[in-house]
């Protein structure tokens, strides 16, 4: 079992170095896309990093769906589309030598920015060890990590009939399977680290706009000793891409300096804010609310702002007293006004549909369902997937409170009841900063502070994003874009305020941010370098200690000890596969289609469609912790063990291995 964990990683030189490569790869291709296609610049190049590191990211993600469509997702090909990307930058770079002060440029990039850094390389450090462990969460094991693991294996991006999760639009489980053909097991974690760094950038760039340097360091530091965010920053969860893409939509909407028309008609700002938000919907179904997010911000703020007044033109992150996210005064950004709508959001539609529409054509094709696995009844009347979709609907469903009084209250419950939602708690930050908007902007609006109609599209924002994620799935990680918009929120409040409430405003948050940290998953952090320098333990011994689960890494070791390496494995209530060592497919009954679904089973046809399947051991058992396990299972389960109890009597299949919860059994010629 060791050896075959030890297979999966290509040692740690080699994925810090792929993980380089690919953020060096796509600030690359972000930088050509912006000088050679869109053709824009912006005000300032730290803005002009973010954005284009998630715009390169998206376009990454997009060549490498062209990529593995056609089968060629192989090492070769994973590593040149960046290195690619890097010389063809380096070379128009060179090109362009005379407009390049190294000395200076570092300095001007640095320049006022120099707290921020100074948290970042703490946080990089930190959460580094977390980074270099191999995965162990739920998800990673299921399909974040487990998925591109199998598509790296076969070199293309199939939608597998056994994991449902494979036909989602999986822009960054694509990445994944690249990364992983470039660096191992470890690449999806510390490519989500470097989205986590270059998130706290972009909400940093954001915040400066409403506060000097020292507030605006205690804002982003309040987000990332944030529970939600430590936990997205510890396991290989998407939802920091998705957040990543809104922010750099917003920088993008801000700072990019292009030729407009005078009816606001700018399409290069329209084509890079669509590939962000775009790229938001092709990571998963919950992201399509990204583009509607953005695109009410813009039209919103465009109409209601009536000037923007900036410090100095060079220094464009350091603003005197403005809301809006637009320059008014730079002829080449006007307003929009209400005649040009139209027009805007039927290009910004089109490129958000061509840019995420590739994405959901791949499941499209293969299943015949673009949201594969879900609402099966609008493209399909079989059984099985019908049973499926349904019960894909139903886990969505058991998350989260109901009612009018669950929806208002879901800000607050959101702070510190993770039993509701997936385990995970977002922090009083969430009520707190919005509390203090609330509170600052009402008042004002009441005195006819005309102001407050320039932040208009803060409270419209928070509210659409809040409304879509209560009626779809109510999962805390999910609400990550607003706890970015609250904070922005709260130090918006915090400028209304003189200045003896705005340091108390302040210090109530960096007490509440302290009372908020969990310290159990900051504590991940610490036993993450334990792990390297102290325990020293093998991999099998670790995946113990942070599973806390043994009995899935003993069922994969009876796999390793106790079946031949030819040999075929059907899981049955256990989806985790991503540490099985013999080819395996999932078939827990209606969590997927292709076997024993629908229940029940006769013990005869269990026994047949496994031999039509060529299966020859069954792991049957699952884990005590699966967050996923319903009424439903409980029922299939008790069946299905009956099923093999009659099969095991009469000599059909034999018991070979039987230990907390799990049993293997081998079928018979």
């Amino acid at each position: 079992m060791e050896r075959f964990l030890n297979g999966l990683n290509g040692g740690i030189p080699t994925a810090l170095l792929a993980m380089f490569v690919m953020v060096c790869g796509a600030v690359s291709a972000g930088w050509l896309f912006s000088r050679f296609i869109a053709r824009v610049s912006y005000r300032h190049p730290l803005p002009a990093l973010a954005a284009n590191f998630a715009i390169g990211l998206n376009l990454l993600g997009l060549s490498y769906l062209a990529l593995g469509s056609i089968g060629l997702l192989k090492a070769v090909a994973s590593w040149t589309l960046p290195v690619a990307a890097i010389l063809a930058a380096c070379s128009s770079a060179l090109l362009n030598r005379s407009r390049i002060a190294f000395p200076d440029d570092v300095k001007t990039l640095l320049r006022g920015h120099r707290l921020f850094f100074v948290l970042a390389t703490l946080f990089f450090l930190v959460a580094l060890g977390s980074a270099l462990c191999y995965p162990f969460g739920w998800d990673e094991l299921t399909y974040h990590v487990e998925i591109p693991m199998r598509w790296s294996r076969i070199g293309s991006l199939k939608v597998f009939p056994d994991n449902p999760y494979s036909g989602f639009p999986s822009l960054v489980e694509i990445l994944f399977a690249n990364g992983i053909a470039m660096g191992g097991v470890l690449f999806p974690r510390l490519l989500n680290l470097s989205v986590c760094l270059f998130l706290l950038f972009s909400f940093w760039l954001l915040l400066r706009r409403y506060a000097n340097r020292f507030f605006a360091l205690v804002g982003t530091a309040v987000l990332a000793v944030s529970p939600l965010f430590l936990a997205l920053a510890r396991e290989t969860y998407v939802e920091s891409f998705i957040a990543l893409d809104f922010t750099a939509a917003l920088l993008a909407i801000r700072y990019i300096r292009s030729k407009g028309t005078r009816v606001g008609l700018d399409v290069p700002r329209i084509i890079s804010v669509g590939i962000l938000a775009g790229g938001a919907a092709a990571v998963k179904l919950s992201g399509v609310i990204i583009p509607v997010v953005v695109v009410g911000i813009w039209f919103l703020d465009s109409m209601t702002s009536r000037k923007a007044l900036l410090q100095r033109e060079g220094d464009a992150c350091v603003p005197e007293a403005d809301d809006a996210l637009f320059d008014k005064r730079d002829s080449t950004c006007p307003a929009l006004r209400v005649k040009s709508v139209l027009p805007v959001f039927i290009i910004l539609t089109l490129v958000v549909g061509l840019f995420a529409a590739p994405f959901y054509l791949r499941p499209w094709i293969q299943t015949g369902n673009p949201f594969h696995p879900y609402f099966a009844e609008w493209f399909t009347h079989d059984p099985a997937a019908l049973l499926v979709s349904r019960q894909h609907h139903l886990l969505a469903e058991r998350f989260g409170t109901h009612g009018l009084t669950g929806f208002l209250a879901a800000p607050v419950t959101l702070a510190f009841r993770g039993d509701l939602y997936d385990a995970i708690v977002v922090g009083w930050q969430l009520p707190f900063c919005l509390a203090l908007f609330l509170a600052v902007w009402a008042r004002r609006r009441i005195i006819g502070d005309a102001g407050t109609a320039r932040c208009l599209w803060m409270p419209a924002a928070f509210s659409a994003y809040l409304l879509f994620w209560y009626l779809t799935a109510q999962q805390s990680r999910f609400v990550l874009p607003l706890l970015i918009l609250a904070i922005l929120a709260g130090f918006r409040a915090m400028r209304w305020l003189p200045g003896r409430l705005r340091c108390s405003g302040l210090i109530l948050l960096c007490a509440v941010a302290a009372i908020s940290v969990d310290i159990p998953v900051a504590k991940h952090y610490y036993y993450g370098w334990k792990r390297h320098f102290l325990l020293r333990l093998t991999n099998e011994g670790y995946l113990k200690k942070a599973l806390r689960d043994d009995g899935y890494i003993d069922a994969m070791k009876a796999l390793a000890l106790k079946t031949p390496v030819s040999a075929r494995i059907a899981m049955v209530f256990e989806r985790r596969g991503l540490y099985c060592p013999r080819p395996h497919i999932i078939a827990t009954p209606c969590f997927q289609g292709a076997l024993f679904t629908p229940l029940p089973l006769s013990p005869e046809l269990l026994l047949k469609k496994s031999r039509l399947s060529k299966i020859d051991f069954l792991l049957f058992g699952g884990s005590p912790a699966n967050p996923d396990f319903t009424k439903d299972d409980a029922r299939g389960a008790a069946e299905f063990a009956a099923a093999l109890a009659k099969l095991a009597a009469k000599g059909e299949i034999k018991l070979v291995w039987a230990e907390k919860g799990y049993n293997l059994f081998k079928l018979g010629e």
